[in-house]
C-alpha cells in the first residue's frame, strides 16, 4: 500500500464519519423543530416544512422527494 492508497482510505473513513455525524444532526434537528402532528395533520404543512429543511440545504434534494412522495401517497 502506498502513502497515496493510505491517503485515500483515510479520507474514505472520515467522509463517512462526517456523514454519520450529519445524518444524526438531521434527525435531531427535524425532531427539535418540526414534531409530527397529530389530530389535525396536514400533508401540505409537512411537506412545506420539509421544503424548508431541503432549502436550507439540511435535507438532500432526494429526501425531500422521498419525503413529499411518502406524504403524498397519504392522500
Amino acid at each position: 500500500m502506498t502513502g497515496a492508497d493510505i491517503v485515500v482510505l483515510r479520507s474514505a473513513i472520515a467522509a463517512d464519519e462526517i456523514k454519520q455525524i450529519l445524518d444524526e444532526f438531521i434527525e435531531i434537528y427535524r425532531k427539535k423543530h418540526y414534531k409530527e402532528q397529530t389530530g389535525d395533520f396536514s400533508i401540505a404543512e409537512e411537506i412545506e416544512k420539509n421544503k424548508k429543511l431541503f432549502d436550507e440545504n439540511i435535507i438532500t434534494l432526494e429526501e425531500f422527494e422521498q419525503i413529499k412522495n411518502k406524504l403524498i401517497t397519504r392522500l
